[in-house]
């Protein structure tokens, strides 16, 4: 997942005379950016889980179909 920041384009114009519009828009910014670095970091952390899940069932199996205390 990249940051695509020609997605993050200011809303208006921002001129050096209207600071209130810079300061929102770079705030916008900071949100947009935060947003997608959270998704990516829930997309790994999910992935990193499954792959533990994964691992402990292989453990528990022994390379069998089924877990001994699962008969």
């Amino acid at each position: 997942m990249t940051l695509d920041l020609t997605a993050m384009r200011p809303v208006k114009s921002v001129s050096a005379a209207n600071y209130d519009g810079l300061v929102a828009d770079l705030s916008r910014l900071l949100e947009d950016a935060r947003r997608v670095s959270a998704r990516a970091v829930n997309t790994v952390m999910t992935a990193i889980y499954w792959e533990f899940g994964r691992r402990i069932v292989e453990f528990e199996q022994g390379g069998e179909k089924r877990a001994g205390y699962g008969e």
